[in-house]
């Protein structure tokens, strides 16, 4: 039914499905893929949620623009990412508005098809809740995490946090981020002169060099331990 498995296997919704089940979820679900061009708002702050949401080509920015006119970046979604969970099957109104970075194509879940046959639940069904019961733990552990970072970090520690994050996301010193750097500071939530000239201090320093987007972490350049996300319990 869905062309690109591989994408949607990278999402813990899916983990363990055979082709043939993910085929069958999509369906269980009432699953649709909708097209969104670049620039366009997939959803506005306010507006309910009634699905949860695959992308499978292009990026979705979940931004927030504050009572000064800011824009803050709060999460940014890639192929493989899924986001509305907590709002589609909550009820809850978005608290964020999701835009497409580029052209992008999201695979739309029905969270209601999740309820229809709660009298019985087969093996398949268990399945779906079980590692849905995963992407919300991991979302709110994600969440947590960020705004505790956020809170407490300098401009350049907060730097030092991304870039460390693409490290260990690309396994190489040398990659190129996928900002530019009016999106990387509303993401970082600083501004974006102070985090350009911190930019340039640590250039200067010897710990990164970088040319617009490509960036390479120099072996001064202090590296952050990748955090643990919450996985499958093993049950050892």
């Amino acid at each position: 039914m869905i062309e690109g498995k591989d994408i949607l296997k990278k999402n813990i919704l899916f983990r363990g499905l055979t082709d043939d089940e993910i085929d069958r979820m999509i369906n269980y679900l009432n699953g649709k893929v909708v097209q969104i061009p670049k620039g366009n708002i997939l959803k506005n702050e306010g507006d309910m949620m009634e699905n949860i949401c695959v992308v499978l080509s292009g990026d979705i920015y979940a931004q927030r623009v504050d009572e000064n006119g800011v824009n803050c970046i709060i999460q940014i979604f890639n192929p493989g990412d899924s986001f509305g969970e907590m709002n589609a099957i909550g009820g809850y109104p978005m608290n964020v508005s999701l835009m497409a970075k580029d052209d992008s194509s999201v695979l739309c879940l029905s969270a209601g098809s999740l309820f229809r046959h709660e009298e019985h639940v087969s093996p398949f069904a268990a399945k779906v809740f079980h590692n849905l019961s995963l992407v919300l733990a991991r979302k709110a552990y994600y969440m947590s995490d960020k705004l505790t970072d956020r809170i407490h970090r300098t401009t350049r520690q907060r730097i030092q946090d991304y870039l460390s994050e693409q490290y260990h996301i690309n396994e190489q010193r040398e990659f190129t981020i996928p900002l530019d750097r009016q999106d990387l500071a509303d993401y970082l939530f600083v501004d974006r002169s102070a985090m350009s000239k911190e930019l340039g201090k640590m250039k200067e320093e010897g710990l990164i060099s970088f040319d617009k987007a490509d960036f390479k972490l120099m072996i001064s350049m202090p590296i952050t331990d990748k955090k643990p996300e919450p996985e499958e319990n093993s049950g050892k």
